[in-house]
This record gives structure tokens, sequence and C-alpha cells, in this order.
């Protein structure tokens, strides 16, 4: 499973924090970070969690309010979608 963070600022203290937040619940340094036009996609890949404990680890990690919610309660669409057709940067 992965863990997807959406963050819709550009302020380095928010990366930093959601990055601190992730080595404090045991995630460590994350596989990928994008750059995006309105912030970053920060994600941990190869975790061996529920659907339940991802849900959780977004929330505790600052995730998109939103996305949780259209994770949680439609459940016929994809599950953390992060759109790459957008102009995006990795750093």
């Amino acid at each position: 499973m992965r863990v997807t963070v959406d963050i819709d600022s550009k302020w380095w203290n928010d990366l930093f924090r959601v990055l601190e937040k992730g080595f404090e619940l045991g995630l460590g340094m994350p596989n990928e970070i994008r750059k995006t036009r309105r912030g970053y996609h920060i994600i941990w890949r190869g975790l061996s969690i529920t659907k339940e404990e991802c849900l959780e680890l977004r929330k505790k990690l600052g995730d998109d309010e939103k996305r949780i919610m259209l994770d949680q309660t439609k459940p016929y669409k994809p599950f953390q979608v992060l759109f790459t057709k957008k102009r995006i940067r990795k750093i």
C-alpha cells in the first residue's frame, strides 16, 4: 500500500512539517516528492498497512481533507488519486 499526501502550500515549512511527521510515525524518507503548481505531492510506497491505517496516516500527516473524505465515502472511485497530468516538477 502507498500513502500519498497532497499539500496545497508552497511553503518549505509545510513540506518539512509533513516529512518530520512521517519520520515520527515511522514511515522514514518518502519514495517521491513532487513539486506541483500549488504545492507538493509526497508519496511513501510499499507499506504493509490496511486501507483504514492508510487513511489514519494521511489524516495525521495533514493530507487534503477533501481527498480523504472522498476516499472514505466514494468506494467506486480510484483510491488516493494524485493528478499527474498537470505540470509538475520532481524534486
